[in-house]
């Protein structure tokens, strides 16, 4: 998190060598949070002299959109004297602009502080990459649940259509196949949630129901897809509760 190295006024030969040569963008500020050093992959990737880009000359290059955050992320560091990593756009001498990944920290020489130096990468194809799995997985998602709203309308129509001829038998097996389809576009939602997976949450929806006939639904339901064994529920009757159904349901089908 802290980084050993000589004053501003002399950058020793052998970092300097190494700083060139790195496969890396490299950076190093003052305590007045101005940058004085590029090393040569920085340069090459800007398409700048060390003097355009020292100061705040390098600021331009950042997208106007990531601007205001990135100088947030990094002065807030600075006022702290913490290591910090962030992400954001920076304009290639192409005229494109890539995502960039940086991680900075302070310098210390004796304890006393003498700035920042900063290492980037190019994490543009890897950007790239998440962003197309994202839409894959909202298309998916699309592409899933409208084959399932048909099948679930044809379900309907054929229940109430048994419900009406009294064949109550196979209406109540038509009615357990709509929940499954219910079941099913839930599960898919979940799965393809891409907020929910990107930020790690864990969505919870809280309601009363009847813990008794979620136990026997489950029992009765896994009892369809197993021969070899006898599933039981043994619960007490009416026992409400306040929680998530479908997660709970969830435990209970993988217990």
């Amino acid at each position: 998190d802290m980084i050993k190295t000589v004053p501003r006024q002399h950058i020793h030969e052998n970092f300097k060598l190494m700083a060139e040569n790195a496969p890396v963008m490299i950076w190093i500020a003052d305590t007045e949070k101005n940058r004085y050093y590029f090393n040569k992959a920085w340069l090459d990737f800007r398409g700048k002299t060390l003097e355009e880009e020292c100061g705040d000359g390098w600021l331009a290059g950042i997208h106007p959109e990531d601007l205001r955050r990135s100088v947030h992320i990094f002065e807030e560091a600075f006022s702290k004297r913490i290591a910090y990593k962030k992400e954001f756009r920076l304009l290639r001498k192409d005229g494109t602009y890539r995502w960039i990944l940086t991680h900075g920290a302070p310098i210390l020489n004796d304890t006393r502080f003498e700035g920042y130096i900063g290492s980037c990468m190019d994490i543009n194809y890897r950007v790239e990459q998440e962003q197309q799995k994202d839409e894959f997985m909202a298309i998916a998602s699309h592409e899933l649940k409208t084959p399932l709203t048909s099948i679930r309308i044809y379900t309907e129509l054929l229940y109430q259509n048994l419900f009406h001829d009294q064949n109550m038998e196979t209406a109540q097996m038509v009615l357990k196949i709509g929940n499954q389809v219910d079941r099913l576009t839930w599960l898919i939602k979940e799965m393809l949630d891409v907020t929910r997976i990107s930020t790690g949450s864990l969505k919870m929806t809280y309601e009363y129901f009847d813990f008794s006939v979620l136990a026997e639904d489950v029992a009765e339901e896994m009892q369809s897809t197993m021969e070899s064994h006898r599933i039981q529920a043994v619960v007490q009757p009416h026992v409400q509760v306040w929680g998530d159904k479908g997660r709970l349901r969830q435990v209970l089908v993988n217990l």
